[in-house]
């Protein structure tokens, strides 16, 4: 498949992820942001993302400031 074809399937597959999203609210009549609230929240604010962050460039910020 050319890469211009990958593309636009790509862009066809993200607009049925988001027609579902909206189905999804229509029969539920719940937003998908409450009935899913992990996917939607930023991965900064996870408590296994800091601690991952904080372990892997903690040790790059010990010697700032020495030279």
């Amino acid at each position: 498949m050319a890469l211009q074809e990958r593309e636009l399937l790509n862009g066809r597959v993200a607009m049925l992820a988001v027609a579902s999203y909206v189905a999804t609210e229509f029969v539920t009549r719940m937003p998908v942001v409450k009935a899913t609230p992990l996917l939607f929240e930023p991965l900064i604010f996870s408590p296994w993302f800091r601690s991952f962050m904080d372990a892997s460039f903690g040790a790059a910020g010990m010697g700032a400031g020495r030279m």
